[in-house]
């Protein structure tokens, strides 16, 4: 009898112990946390497709369920393209770039001793460029050039583009330790757009 009553308070114990312990896994009034994301390997950067809230995010937590948030957002992408046809290779080469911020407030709900449900608001402005050289020139069957000389080179470069949004977003971190969480954030919102003359 007197063995069961140990072993019953060492579970106790442990629980106890293991649950004081879990109270800690969310970041708490006056502490700093920061999310990093990367898209797909074409795309080198941090950045969530034309929208300029992105996903380097650095949160300030003012209370045990508000941050305030600042997201910077970089994308540099090139993508190049091949065709033939009777006679000539036509390669085609389109680079894009871009950097905003944005600025916005996060509210926690309660969630679990890890998962930290939330939902924000952001004002995102962006900005960004790019440009597309279209080079054509006689090769054979295979694309191997036959005469350099006979070669024509066009390059484009539109008008840079300006972004200013406002995006509602909801998400949530599930955190592994206290300094360590993944997380998906969905939102969807408004944005305008500005382009300038190429």
């Amino acid at each position: 009898m007197t063995n069961k009553i140990k072993f019953f308070a060492a579970v106790i114990s442990v629980v106890t112990s293991v649950s004081a312990f879990a109270q800690d896994w969310k970041p708490m009034s006056g502490e700093m946390g920061m999310t990093f994301g990367a898209t797909g390997l074409s795309s080198i950067g941090v950045t969530n497709s034309n929208n300029p809230t992105g996903t380097l995010m650095f949160r300030d937590y003012i209370s045990d369920d508000m941050a305030v948030r600042i997201g910077l957002n970089f994308s540099n992408s090139s993508l190049t393209s091949y065709s033939l046809g009777v006679g000539t290779k036509t390669t085609s080469t389109t680079k894009s770039n871009g950097l905003g911020l944005s600025v916005g407030m996060q509210h926690n709900f309660t969630g679990t001793d890890r998962l930290e449900p939330y939902m924000a608001i952001d004002l995102g402005i962006g900005t960004g460029g790019g440009s597309t050289d279209v080079l054509t020139e006689d090769a054979d069957s295979v694309g191997n050039p036959t005469s350099p000389a006979n070669s024509t080179e066009v390059n484009t470069k539109p008008g840079g583009v300006f972004a200013l949004s406002l995006t509602p977003n909801m998400g949530f971190n599930y955190f592994l330790n206290k300094w360590f969480a993944v997380g998906a954030e969905f939102g969807w919102g408004l944005s305008m757009t500005s382009s300038g003359d190429g």
